[in-house]
This record gives C-alpha cells, structure tokens and sequence, in this order.
C-alpha cells in the first residue's frame, strides 16, 4: 500500500479543520485570488463562495502533475459567475486603458492588481452520457481552460436502464461531496478560506493511506452508476492505491456486472477501459478485471464474437504478460531503455484483445463499434494478430533447433523471426512475440526468445542504404523492386548482427560491420538470382 502524506500529529479530519496545505504555483495563486475578488463584490442576494474541486485539489495534495481546474460554486450559476468573471476582467482592462490616457495613469502592466486575459464564456448544456448533469461554463483565462458549474445533489432511480440521475439540482457543498464517486475526489479547496475541505471525512486518510473507498455505501455507489466499478480500477492503477474491503467486496457481486452491462454505453467502458490500459501498472488493472469477474462484463463483445465462453484465453494471456515482464524486468539492457514501460504498456494493451478474439475481422468490429479504440489502435491489433500467426509455426521450428543445438536451422529461422519482429518496430515486436507463445503454449518458449537476441535492439537497425542510393547503385527504377531491395538489405544486416553476437569474443576489427560497397554487391547477386 502506497503512502501519499501524513497528516499532521492529532489532526481532525473533517469538513474544514487542520488539512494539508496545498503548495501554489504563482499564477494559481493570482488567478485564485481574482476569483476570490469577483465573488466578493458580486451582487447576488446570497454570498458566493467559490472551490476547486476534485481531481486538481487530490493531486496537488499527492504532488502529482494537475490536470484541468474545475471550479464549483454555491448559490449561483456556473454560467452566471463565468459571466461575472468575464464582465470584471473588461471592465478593469477598460479602466486600466482609461488610466493610460489620462497624464499621471496608471498602465494595466504597471498596476499592482492582476487582471487576467479572458476569453469570452462558452456554455455547455447537460450531457447526461458524457455524466455532464448540469449546464458547464467553460471560460480560458492566461490560455488555461477553468470549467465553472455549480454545486449540486443527484437522486437514481436503480431500476433504470441507465446510469443518468433522475432529478439533479442545487446542493450544498457536503451535498456534492456525496454524490461523487470516491473520497479522494469528493475534495474541495475553499478559494476564500483557502482550505482544504473534507466533507466525507474520509478523503484525507484514505490518500494518506493510500486507499479508493466510496463516500456512500458502495454497493449502492455502484448501482447508481456501474462505470465506477472501472473508475475504481483506474484510479487503483494511476495511483498505485489499495481498494477499501467494502468496495472490494461490492466490486465482486452479480448485481454490479449486470448493471455495467446493462446501463453503460460500450463507448464510455472503451474509453476507461483505454485509459486503465495506458496506466503505469497495467497488468495489475488486467488481473482486477480477473480478480472481480468484469472480464465478461468489459469485453462483452469479444466474448460474443467467439465460440468460447469462459475467460481461460484472457487468463492464459495475463501469465504470458507477467512471465514477460517479470523476464524484461532482470534484462540489462530494457533497464537502460526509458520508453520501456511505455511498449510494455501497448504491448499488453494489443495483445489482449488479440487473444480474446480469434478473427482480425471480429475484433476491428469491436474495437471500432462497440469500444470506440483510436485506429492506430485497431491497425495494430490486427497486425498483431497477422504476424503472430505467421510466428507460431517459425517460432515453434526455432525453438525445437535451439533445444537439439541445430546451430544451421537455429539460424535460419532466427533469421525469419527477426525479420518479422523488426518490420513490426518497438511498439508492436514484444506484444507479436508473447502472442505467438501464448498460443504456442510451451512456458520456456518466451524465456528463450528474450535471451536469443531477438529483442527491441533488433527494431532499431535502419537501412544502410537509403531507396535513392539503392536506385543509383543497382540501377533499378522506383517502384516495388526498391521495397525488395531495402528488405533484402535489412535481412542481410540483421544477418550481420546475429553473426556480432556469435562472435562476441572476437577483436573488435574483425566484428566490424561490412561496408556499403559489400552490401551493394551482395544485393546485386541475391535480386539478380
């Protein structure tokens, strides 16, 4: 379990009292105290009071980079207060251009008062699919977007057939905190007290000790609205947090299963489901998924579009992915790789829908109509799939030669493996690999392929020889006999690299690649054949 904070010695967690401090940057601390200002000179029959709420004020508790800065309000309209933010900025910036005319002005950049740049006020109406119940006010202030809505409550009706409340309105600030998803998003900072506030009284223990629990009873959270069974599993994932028991145990029962798949739109899981898959610890969020029986519930598609019902496919993948990364994670040379996570990452991300779904047809369909996955992502899923079947049978051969000490055949079919594993490039190679041995089905298989140097140093060999020079060497017009020339060329030098690696007790002299001359006539004798 992940520790973010302490909380000072004797501390009560509550609505207001002894929070952490949150750190500014200097233009937050501007930007805070001219909202801040607005509030306090608005004319409404009822004080404004003004907070940032949410995901901003947990990550700057964790020191975490912040992401977009909602703004709630009470006893206003999100609308009506961008709107007055708007109007006091002009009539300022008016003021300030008023002052420069006049002998003994004072400029707008020379005043002490801080007057932001200001876009003018975009509405945005209610969007109950997108969870967006109330009108949103979307104002840009120095080029930084702040979303202003006000502070509300929601009632469900949980024989619906949907995840939309059925009446929203007003709330106070305790009245918002509740009907938020998660303790540690359900905080607020006070822009005027400039506090951190803990209306469930839980949010700051539960990121001091590292946990995602539901203000409510969860099983009732999780009714309401099914998407935050994967919520959960994201924020588990992101942060590296423990799941509270009661929301562990509500996480495993039928009624939260049905309820995703009968109220949330494919859409809006492949959106979590995307995000989950590019966290830092996706394994992890793979084997939630086993561990709380979604795997049917998320991937439903995928499991109508094969004849098989159970999720021993799914299973069977997550071990191969762990083998690998328990494997890579000891190899020296991933450890000096900084983008190493991130093609573990998409590794794992593609190859799991490529062993759910045997047809690259079925599960472009899936990935493009029912999860709504980028196209890059579905291009590579079907790659995936394609180059790991013309794998198994070469994979299959080579290991065979490794294991007899057929030196001859070992090399031939390395060859033909590191072909492959070279045109996929470093984001597709370990998720084409640990495919082909999943459904291979032999455990030492993998081990044997990361050790033989068929590894991500393989993607990066670049051509010699470049089209144009190919053209002019070879005499060759542009077209298609240029394509075979260049894959002939990478054959030859990924040859080359299998011969360096053989001959590594060799004088560095001897091991010194072949010059662009020998590679032209090897060319011109291989194309000519």
């Amino acid at each position: 379990m992940r520790r973010a904070f302490s909380l000072a010695s004797g501390a009560r967690v509550s609505g207001k009292t002894n929070a952490p401090k949150i750190q500014l940057s200097a233009w937050e601390t501007k930007i805070f105290r001219f909202l801040g200002r607005v509030a306090s000179v608005a004319s409404t029959t009822e004080s404004i009071e003004v907070r940032v709420a949410g995901g901003w004020v947990r990550d700057k508790i964790l020191q975490r980079a912040t992401g977009d800065i909602d703004i709630a309000v009470r006893n206003v309209t999100g609308y009506q207060f961008a709107s007055q933010v708007q109007a006091f900025a002009r009539a300022k910036k008016a003021e300030f251009s008023k002052g420069n005319d006049e002998e003994g002005g004072i400029s707008a950049v020379g005043c002490k008062e801080y007057v932001p740049d200001i876009s003018t006020v975009a509405l945005i109406p209610p969007n109950p699919s997108m969870s967006r119940h109330l009108e949103t006010a979307t104002v840009r202030l120095d080029g930084q977007d702040l979303d202003f809505v006000q502070l509300r409550t929601e009632d469900y009706a949980t024989a619906e057939a949907h995840r939309v409340p059925t009446s929203v309105s007003a709330g106070t600030p305790e009245q918002d905190s509740f009907r938020r998803d998660f303790t540690i998003n359900a905080l607020f900072y006070n822009l005027q007290t400039r506090q951190v506030e803990d209306f469930t009284c839980n949010g700051l223990t539960d990121l001091s000790n590292g946990l995602v629990r539901t203000p409510l009873d969860p099983k009732t959270t999780l009714v309401e609205d099914p998407l935050r069974a994967l919520r959960a599993v994201r924020f588990a994932c992101r942060l590296q947090f423990e799941l509270h028991p009661s929301l562990s145990a509500a996480l495993s029962t039928k009624v939260v299963r049905d309820n995703l798949q009968r109220k949330v739109s494919r859409e809006r899981i492949g959106t979590e489901l995307h995000q989950i898959l590019d966290s830092p610890d996706v394994l992890r969020g793979l084997k939630m998924f086993a561990k709380y029986q979604l795997v049917e519930s998320v991937f439903m598609e995928a499991f109508r579009a094969t004849t098989e019902s159970d999720t021993s496919r799914y299973r069977n993948g997550l071990k191969t992915v762990e083998q690998a990364l328990s494997l890579l994670s000891h190899n020296e040379k991933w450890l000096l790789d900084d983008e190493k996570q991130k093609f573990l990452r998409y590794g794992a991300h593609v190859m799991i829908y490529s062993l759910l779904v045997s047809k690259a047809t079925r599960v472009r369909k899936l990935l493009h109509g029912a999860l709504r996955q980028p196209k890059r992502l579905r291009q590579d899923v079907c790659y995936v799939m394609r180059e790991s079947a013309a794998l198994e049978n070469v994979l299959s051969s080579w290991f065979t030669a490794r294991m007899n000490n057929d030196e001859i055949a070992e090399k031939h079919f390395w060859i033909e493996i590191a072909e492959i594993v070279h045109s996929a490039g470093h984001s597709l190679w370990l998720a084409i690999v640990i495919s082909s041995c999943t459904k291979i089905g032999e455990d030492r298989l993998l081990e044997e392929v990361l050790r033989s140097g068929v590894s991500s140093s393989l993607c990066s060999v670049s051509p010699a020889l470049d089209g144009k020079r190919l053209q002019a060497e070879l005499g060759i017009p542009p077209g298609p006999k240029v394509g075979r020339a260049l894959k002939e060329l990478i054959r030859l030098q990924l040859l080359q690299y299998r011969r360096e690696e053989n001959a590594a007790g060799l004088h560095p002299v001897q091991r010194r690649a072949p010059s662009s001359e020998v590679y032209v006539e090897v060319l011109k004798e291989t194309l000519s054949s």
